[in-house]
């Protein structure tokens, strides 16, 4: 059901920063970046 103009509530589960493949890939690529930072000192 959608109720427009409403604001958004919580759903199956508590809210969260990100979502859980999005911090894999956010990690993934800090990590990336990370060493490719490292091997160029």
């Amino acid at each position: 059901m959608q109720r427009l103009g409403k604001q958004a509530e919580g759903g199956e589960y508590p809210v969260q920063s990100g979502f859980g493949w999005t911090n894999a890939i956010l990690l993934c690529l800090m990590d990336g970046l990370s060493a490719s930072d490292e091997a160029a000192q």
